[in-house]
């Protein structure tokens, strides 16, 4: 059997339905009951109403070779009080990726992609990068998009460098490995306005999803799914302890979960001990941003820029959302007129050469993208390096016009220097 198939199925027979894959993408719809073959992968299911009106999606995490049964609500009145409410905030922020306007084909997003050069590099420290060898790496073409599949064996916040003949490279920043595990993550590239865009995924469909509605500035709608993302257990004990374990297992996903709860103001879900454990991947400077904000927000000023200060050289946040909070209090606390009560000068001091470090970095990025993502040939300085170059035996070239399906290339387990 091939994919899997979800029996898609209402109290009231003949309910229009709609499927879309967790690029938000449409890829299937019908009338119930239906069955339909989907590859694996998270998908969301919605009621299509004739006026627009948006209905409650509800998540299907499809594994090979499995059926699933889904039932689905007529209207919003069917619902819960809790889903109700969770239906009106979706009409403010999500309407238009999940319209009944939607074509049932997605729209091309431009031109196909020429040869797409690419190499894998993190920073040693502020001044200087090292190139890294992927342990996996699997291209597809899909439409006009080109998508790269990584395993990194590194723990470090790894910056994916591409290009196409003629344009600067543009960068973006993916995660290394958790403790536990080697991580895979993707990358999608395609040309928009002819220019070489990317985006990066983290390789966990839920979490995937919750990305694209921080893309659009549904901090609500993100912060349920990664609610829903912790891990469920009736022992106190128990459940506290997988809690732990799964900020070891995927930190970065941990960390894109806990800007969303400050986002929305739940300051009540962070700053315990599974969430501080976030700083003890030095790697993750994400994890030190969080504490710092949640102790500024809490006027805690001392213990803000000490955790501010803490960050390594050459560490960078995985997240735009870390660049642009980690800048701002920075700023804040290195321009204060006025001494900050219980602040040691040394964090001041550390704080002063931090900002004036990741300023190289504040003028390129692209603010819009969930990762650090800039152009630039050389990414310890990208706003001086805005210049072509010619790629040699480190870039890895990718022909997407040549891929009929899946190619995959390995290479052994090391980091180049």
């Amino acid at each position: 059997m091939t994919g899997a198939v979800l029996a898609v199925s209402s109290d009231t027979p003949g309910l229009a339905f709609a499927v879309f894959n967790s690029a938000l993408e449409r890829v299937e719809e019908g009338i119930t009951p239906k069955d339909i073959t989907l590859e694996p992968g998270l998908y969301v299911v919605r009621v299509t109403h004739a006026t627009g009106a948006p209905s409650i999606p509800q998540y299907v995490d499809v594994k090979e070779g499995r059926k699933y049964l889904l039932q689905l609500a007529p209207t919003a009145n069917a619902l819960s009080e809790d889903l109700r409410g969770f239906t009106m905030k979706l009409r403010d922020g999500v309407k238009s990726a999940f319209s009944s306007a939607t074509p049932a084909t997605v729209e091309p997003a431009g031109p196909l992609l020429p040869s797409v050069a690419l190499r894998f590099c993190a920073l040693k420290n502020w001044t200087q990068y090292e190139l890294v060898v992927p342990r996996k790496l699997t291209s597809r073409a899909d439409g006009n998009s080109l998508w790269v599949d990584v395993e990194l064996p590194v723990h470090a916040v790894v910056f994916a460098q591409a290009m196409v003949d003629g344009q600067v490279p543009v960068n973006t920043a993916v995660p290394g490995g958790g403790v536990l595990r080697t991580h895979a993550c993707s990358l999608r590239f395609w040309l928009s306005d002819g220019a070489l865009k990317s985006e990066a995924h983290l390789g966990d469909s839920a979490a995937d999803v919750a990305a694209q509605y921080l893309r659009q500035g549904n901090f609500e709608e993100a912060k349920r799914i990664f609610m829903t993302l912790e891990p469920p257990a009736e022992n106190l004990l128990l459940r506290g302890l997988n809690h732990i374990l799964s900020r070891f297992r995927k930190p970065e996903v941990a960390a894109m979960g806990r800007y969303a709860l400050l986002r929305t103001g739940e300051l009540n879900w962070l700053g315990g001990l599974p969430d501080t454990l976030l700083n003890a991947f030095d790697w993750l400077a994400d994890g030190k941003v969080i504490s710092g904000e949640l102790a500024a927000r809490e006027g805690k000023v001392s213990l803000a820029l000490s955790s501010l200060a803490a960050i390594s050289e050459g560490q960078l946040p995985l997240y735009t959302d870390g660049f642009s909070m980690l800048l701002s209090r920075l700023i804040q606390y290195t321009s204060s007129p006025a001494p900050m009560e219980s602040v040691l000068k040394s964090d001041v001091e550390r704080a002063n050469r931090l900002l004036k470090s990741i300023a190289v970095w504040a003028r390129s990025l692209d603010m819009k993208a969930l990762t650090l993502t800039f152009p630039g040939a050389d990414i310890t300085s990208p706003a001086t390096s805005e210049h072509t170059i010619t790629p040699d035996s480190e870039w890895t070239k990718i022909d997407p016009s040549a891929l009929t399906g899946p190619r995959v290339r390995r290479s052994e387990s090391r980091q180049a220097g």
